[in-house]
């Protein structure tokens, strides 16, 4: 995943810097989503980035994302009470 100029700037509000960039693009590539939904009985299941995107929005989805890439996971609910789940915690193993 590549962050655009107005991903980088909410991230830099946030406190991230110029080098955090790379491993928070990094976790974009590794990163595991899952989706809790009154739909779905509030039970988790697996979905693509681009689902969790749509579901949290832009910038919900990339401070779930940062936060992750530093804590190997994260979770965010978006308005309307679902659940996102970022698991980064690939990116730790050896």
């Amino acid at each position: 995943m590549k962050l655009d100029k107005v991903d980088r700037a909410y991230l830099e509000t946030c406190g991230f810097s110029e080098k955090d960039f790379p491993q928070i693009e990094a976790a974009g590539r590794r990163t595991k989503y899952s989706l809790s939904s009154a739909a779905n009985g509030w039970t988790y299941q697996k979905i693509t980035a681009k689902d969790a995107e749509k579901v949290l929005g832009r910038r919900l989805f990339v401070s779930g994302l940062s936060r992750s890439a530093f804590h190997w996971s994260a979770v965010r609910m978006a308005d309307n009470g679902d659940k996102v789940f970022f698991d980064s915690s690939s990116m730790f193993r050896k």
